[in-house]
Parts: C-alpha cells; structure tokens; sequence
C-alpha cells in the first residue's frame, strides 16, 4: 500500500478546513435556527446555483414540515439522491458556465413561481455562485444568441466578475433587482453564499435578489458564507500546524500574468528558512482574445505556459499557495502549487 506524502496530506487537511466553513448545508441550516423567532408555517423556497442543493438540504433540516415547496435549480450532475426525495421538490438542471436554452426555461418557471406563491406563505431564497447562467428570463428584442455573445465577449476581454454581471443583468428582466421588484414589497429572506468580491447581494448571482429596482424592498438579506470565510479557515489551520500565515484581506484582482510576479517576488524576499504558507482569494483573467478564460492557474505565469493550464471556470478561486518545498510531491508543481478552494459547496 502506497502511503499518503505528507506533503500532500498538509494541503488536503487544509483544503477541507476551507470546504468545512463555507458548507452549504451546515451554513444555511444555522442560518434559518438562529433567525427561528421569526419562522411562520408556511415557507416556500427557491434554491438557485452550484450550491442550490446543499443549501435546500440545510433549509429541510432547520424548517421540516415547514417548507412546503422547493423549487431547486442547479447546474447538471449537483443533485444529491437524497434532495430528489425532499417533500414538494421540484429540481430542474440547467446549463453552467455558458447559459443555453435550459436557463430560459429555468428562468421562466421561476417567474411563475413567483406568481404561485400563496399570500400566508413566506418566500425564502437561497443563492449561490452559478445563479446567473442557471436561470435567465431576456427582455424584448434579446436572443440566447446575442446572451451567449454578450457572455463570450465578456470572457474574452478579461473582465472582472461584477463588470460581467453587470452587462448580462441589462439584458435581464430577473437580474438587478427585478426579481424582488416582483414580490411587490412583501416580506422575504434570501440567504447567499458569495463568489464575488466584496459580497455584495446586488452582485451575486447579476443581482436575482438584488435590492429591488423599483418599489418596495420588504427582503431580509444576509451572506452565510464566503470565499473570504474559507480563506480564514484555512489561515487558522495552517497557524495551527505550526505555519506562519500570511493571509491578504484583498481580493487579487487583475491580469494572472502580473499576480504571478507579484507572487514569486513575495516568495524570494520571504526566503525559505520557514514554513510559510501564502493564502489568498483571487480571480484573474488571463486576456487571451476569444480563448481567454476566467481563473487561469496564477502559477501559468510563473514557469508553465498558459496553454497547458487552461481552465474553463468562469468562478472566484479562492488559492493556497505554499512553497515548493512543501509540495514538491505534488504533480505539476512549480514555484508555487495552488490548491483551488471553490470546489466547496457550490462556490465553483
């Protein structure tokens, strides 16, 4: 039997203290018990993104027989068996990174479950990373086509998450806001695991449950989990270990190629007489005309070429970087080896 490197074990470890923290299912069932003073009978939920199902398992085990529907939209192959199961669920996959026709679909059952919900009953929306491919209602005058180009354009140029969002929520009648516009000010939660840089609700998702875009904003909103949160957790479990932590409150943002030098040069005036561990949440282009994709390895730039590291995420990627020394077993490494920590609950 082939035993575990060490090495490799210390990057695991930490790896699952970041997934630990930024659990969908344990993050919104805490959530729900703790506001429980203002729980009424009836709740009918929506849960939309990469995270819908974790997320909609927390909601059943902190509400039971109390949420009465379940509207699950999330990308194809998240479904756990046991959401299948869950009373009044009805689950649609849809398309992620790159909407296509099952996001239209999606988008419009929404809206009329938007126009089902019962008067006593009261709405409760659970949004995570993904949110904006899996579900889209187009204005007038707009083809899946021109949402595709729009979204291809964007990617291709390298621009950030929010600029991104924000051109495919003016093209929306859901995004920025219109969704909650449609509640007609009555009250609503939405809970929301963030993929974005600064967190910010008007952001997630291009803003489905944004604060309204006219009329009355009656929805209670609050972020249970973050990208920034899992990079904490790893930070404490890396000191615990003996490590010395160094854990930027920025988001790194920018061209890969710059963060990559950025990176190595941080690396060399550190020296290597510790054990250090670098820990940091970023989400660099990498501007590459139309084969450019989002979230490119930083280490690409550091010693590999780009093309044999292309990604097709489209997400925030939360990064560990740790010297060579300590994950010199690890393939492909090179001066720096990143472990991603968006394959956690639906922030990929």
């Amino acid at each position: 039997m082939t035993s575990i490197d060490p090495r490799r074990q210390l990057l695991l470890e930490l790896f699952q203290a970041g997934l630990r923290r930024v659990d969908g299912r344990l993050c919104t069932a805490q959530a729900l018990r703790a506001a429980a003073g203002s729980q009424i009978s009836r709740t009918w939920t929506a849960a939309i993104g990469k995270a819908a199902c974790a997320m909609a398992l927390g909601a059943q085990d902190a509400l039971g027989a109390s949420q009465e529907r379940l509207l699950l939209i999330t990308k194809d192959g998240h479904v756990a068996v046991e959401a299948r199961s869950l009373p009044g669920a009805e689950i649609l996959e849809s398309a992620h990174p790159i909407p296509d026709a099952r996001s239209i679909a999606a988008g419009e059952r929404l809206l009329r479950w938007m126009q089902e919900l019962p008067e006593d009953a009261e709405p409760l929306f659970l949004i995570s990373g993904g949110a904006s491919s899996l579900v889209e209602a187009l204005v007038a005058g707009v083809s899946l086509e021109d949402l595709k180009r729009l979204n291809d354009a964007g990617i291709a140029s390298g621009v950030g998450i929010a600029e991104l969002n924000a051109n495919r929520a003016r093209v929306s009648r859901i995004k920025a806001g219109r969704l909650t516009a449609q509640l007609g000010g009555r009250r609503a939660r939405a809970l929301f695991i963030s993929d974005v840089p600064g967190d910010d609700p008007a952001v997630i998702g291009s803003g489905l449950l944004g604060p309204a875009a006219e009329g009355i904003d009656n929805v209670e909103r609050t972020v249970i989990a973050s990208i920034d949160d899992a990079v904490a957790a790893v930070s404490a479990a890396a000191q615990a270990r003996g490590y010395s932590v160094r854990s930027d409150a920025e988001r790194f943002e920018g061209d890969a190629r710059r963060l990559g030098v950025r990176f190595s040069i941080w690396r060399s005036r550190r020296g290597a007489s510790l054990p250090v561990a670098m820990i940091c949440s970023c989400s660099p282009p990498v501007p590459m005309g139309r084969t450019a994709r989002r979230s490119m390895p930083v280490r690409s730039w550091m010693g590999k070429p780009a093309r044999a590291l292309r990604s097709p995420s489209l997400t925030s990627r939360p990064v560990l970087i740790l010297p060579t020394r300590v994950v010199r077993s690890l393939r492909r490494a090179t001066s720096f080896t990143q472990v991603p920590l968006a394959q956690m609950s639906g922030i990929s």
